[in-house]
């Protein structure tokens, strides 16, 4: 049986650990299917990616902010994070959703978070080599975050739409 490499993913929730709860944190999009897809396959995918996913539970915007400001990023973009030069994306839900499923950057732009409370409530729980316990979506859960695409607004003054 393959063994998944979680080398990266041992530092960023190190990482992680010293800013925010980790409860809060579900590692969510390839890394995530990876862990999947080892579990039930036994093969990992053909296409990769270089940066991780993770959603952030949270009941104000401190915890995101002290993310930014430790690990900033030098994309432009608004959720991005880079820690140790690893890109990471964070999609922040929960009370700072306006309206519920939305969460809005300072630049207009609008992210759809549908279904995030509801994958997290249900998440389990994956072990990594050091021995800590992260939190990833369900196989639905995960397949029900797959459904909404991320960025649903047009960032003001602009004609362009980003999704991912």
């Amino acid at each position: 049986m393959m063994k998944f490499e979680d080398t990266e993913l041992c530092v960023l929730f190190e990482e992680l650990d010293k800013y925010v709860d980790l409860d809060t944190v579900m590692l969510i999009g390839a890394k995530c299917r990876d862990i999947h897809q080892l579990e039930y396959r036994d093969t990992l995918p053909a296409r990769t990616t270089e940066d991780v996913d993770l959603a952030l539970a949270v009941d104000g915007w401190k915890p995101f902010e002290t993310l930014s400001e430790v690990f900033p990023s030098n994309s432009k973009d608004w959720p991005k994070l880079s820690v140790r030069s690893l890109p990471v994306d964070v999609v922040p839900f929960g009370a700072v959703e306006r309206p519920p499923g939305t969460v809005a950057a300072g630049d207009g732009m609008e992210m759809n978070v549908s279904g995030f409370q509801e994958a997290f409530d249900a998440r389990e729980f994956f072990s990594l080599s050091n021995g800590m316990k992260i939190g990833i979506p369900t196989v639905p859960g995960f397949a029900a975050l797959k459904l909404h695409p991320g960025w649903t607004g047009i960032q003001v003054g602009s004609s362009k739409m980003r999704l991912t």
